[in-house]
């Protein structure tokens, strides 16, 4: 169970990856590890991939302003684009916890303790840049987008403290929801187009 549970974790991030820009795959295709956060190798017990491979992964220019994100305003389109580029970091660490718990890279708790605290960092880095940026967006919607998803952010950092150190259980389950609230239950990717 636990294993579907991660695939369609995965599945869901490889989706919210592609629509900011991140690496396309073939149709129908199951995402290996590489493709998503740049590591070499998929092969069980595999070494947890750097953090910052993702970025190197997705390297080169960078794609037009994606549809929904066309109609606002340059200064808006900044916003968004910035906003993709602060949350890459959410994605990779999401990606990379969901495949320590699956077994596909080694590294037990440590490992995950070490992600863990990754994922914390790249969330309130977000939540701090959504926070510093609301007040300069010029289209109304996208300023109260991002106030709730400032609240959005906090909540799951408030989840994965009081997850403590299940994190096969816990802190797993904060993490899926993380990835699947980025296109179901934050509000800021659906007006900036991912």
């Amino acid at each position: 169970m636990r294993r579907l549970l991660v695939s369609a974790v995965l599945g869901a991030a490889l989706l919210a990856t592609t629509a900011c820009g991140g690496n396309p795959t073939r149709p129908g295709a199951m995402p290996s590890p590489g493709a998503v956060v740049g590591s070499g190798s998929s092969a069980p017990g595999a070494a947890v991939p750097p953090s910052g491979s993702a970025s190197a992964a997705s390297g080169g220019p960078k794609s037009p302003v994606p549809g929904a994100a066309a109609g606002l305003s340059p200064a808006d389109q900044a916003i968004c684009t910035g906003r993709r580029e602060v949350y890459q970091k959410v994605t990779t660490a999401t990606q990379r916890y969901a495949g320590l718990v699956d077994g596909r890279y080694a590294g037990g708790d440590q490992a995950k303790r070490q992600v863990l605290a990754e994922l914390q960092k790249a969330l309130a880095d977000y939540r701090d840049h959504l926070a510093r940026r609301a007040a300069s967006a010029v289209d109304q919607r996208l300023a109260g987008a991002m106030r709730a998803d400032v609240s959005y952010v906090s909540k799951r950092l408030t989840d994965l403290r009081a997850a403590g150190t299940d994190y096969d259980g816990k802190v797993f389950l904060v993490v899926d929801t993380i990835v699947k609230g980025a296109s179901k239950d934050q509000r800021v990717p659906a007006l900036c187009g991912g």
